[in-house]
C-alpha cells in the first residue's frame, strides 16, 4: 500500500479520558473492523486481538495518568489499510513521564507493563509532544490475512 494513500476504514472517536467511557473506544474498534471485513479484509485473529489491546492500553493510560477524571479529552483516529491498521490518539494533557525504555518489570511489580505491552503487539509504537500542547501517540500493526 502507499504511504499516503487513503484507508479502506476510517473511526473517529473523541472523549474525555474518563475510565468510564472506554466502552468508545471498544465501539470504535469493532467498526473499523467490521468495515474491513465489508471490504475483504479479514487479519489472523492474534493481529487484531494484539492490536485492540495496545489501543486499549494506550487509552486506559491516557484516561488514568494523563490528568483529573473528566480534564483531559482526546481523540482517537483508527485507520485500516489492505496491509496494515493504524491508531493516533491526540490528548490534550501535560506531557506524560516515560521511561527511557519500555522494559517488562518484574512479575511482582504490580504495575508499569503497559508500554511495554504496547510496543510488543505492535509493529510500531511512537510518541511525540505536539507544539507543547498536545501529546501524539502513534501506533502501526502490520495485517497478515488468516
Amino acid at each position: 500500500m502507499a504511504v499516503g494513500s487513503a484507508p479502506l476504514a476510517l473511526r473517529r472517536v473523541q472523549m474525555q479520558a474518563r475510565s468510564d467511557r472506554l466502552e468508545g473506544i471498544h465501539g470504535a474498534l469493532e467498526h473499523v473492523w467490521a468495515a474491513g471485513e465489508d471490504r475483504g479484509i479479514r487479519p489472523a485473529l492474534r493481529a487484531r486481538m494484539e492490536f485492540d489491546l495496545a489501543v486499549i492500553e494506550v487509552a486506559t493510560n491516557i484516561c488514568e495518568h494523563a490528568g483529573p477524571a473528566g480534564g483531559v479529552t482526546f481523540e482517537l483516529e483508527l485507520s485500516l489499510y489492505a496491509d496494515r491498521i493504524e491508531a493516533r490518539f491526540e490528548d490534550d494533557a501535560g506531557p506524560p513521564v516515560l521511561p527511557a525504555r519500555a522494559e517488562m518489570p518484574p512479575h511482582t511489580a504490580e504495575s508499569g507493563r503497559g508500554l511495554a505491552i504496547v510496543q510488543r503487539a505492535v509493529d510500531e509504537m511512537r510518541y511525540e509532544r505536539l507544539g507543547g500542547r498536545n501529546n501524539l501517540w502513534f501506533l502501526r500493526k502490520q495485517l497478515q490475512p488468516y
